[in-house]
């Protein structure tokens, strides 16, 4: 009896919703549409994001390697010139 209860009011829903399917599947689309847009500009702003800091760490990475090569050509740690 309740599978036959639950049966006719499924099938009751499904006749009021036969008029309204498409706007209610056009709204989902677009609401997923929406969604994946934004997912890309936060994800493109972070991709920037991560690029610059790659930049930076690059450069002071540079910058170190930089100073230990002049340091050791040096041959003194501290940048005090040669020892003769």
């Amino acid at each position: 009896m309740i599978r036959l209860v639950i049966f006719g009011v499924g099938l009751i829903a499904g006749a009021a919703m036969k008029h309204k399917w498409r706007s209610i599947a056009k709204e989902g689309i677009k609401t997923g549409v929406r969604a994946s847009r934004k997912i890309r500009e936060i994800s493109e702003e972070a991709m920037e994001e991560l690029e610059d800091v790659a930049a930076d760490a690059m450069a002071e990475l540079d910058a170190e390697e930089q100073h230990a090569a002049e340091a050791s050509a040096g041959g003194d740690i501290h940048g005090h010139g040669p020892s003769n």
